[in-house]
């Protein structure tokens, strides 16, 4: 979103049907905030929590589930 707002940061170099992803777990607030501006800009939003842990991570199996959320 960048520091000033939705027109400063990585979501305003996207262009309309470009993917965003966030693998992090975030504030179901600021994940709203972030699906509303995808939707004004017609930005597929997905979300990817990962599993797997630290112990995935060293071995290299971690897992995303991945899905897109949609404004309704």
């Amino acid at each position: 979103m960048g520091a000033d707002g939705k027109d400063s940061g990585a979501l305003a170099a996207l262009k309309p049907g470009a993917p965003i992803l966030t693998p992090a777990r975030c504030r179901l607030r600021w994940r709203g905030t972030l699906l509303r501006a995808c939707a004004e800009r017609k930005v597929h939003f997905l979300d990817a929590p990962v599993t797997g842990g630290d112990w995935g991570a060293k071995k290299g199996e971690l897992i995303f589930m991945v899905g897109e959320m949609r404004k309704r």
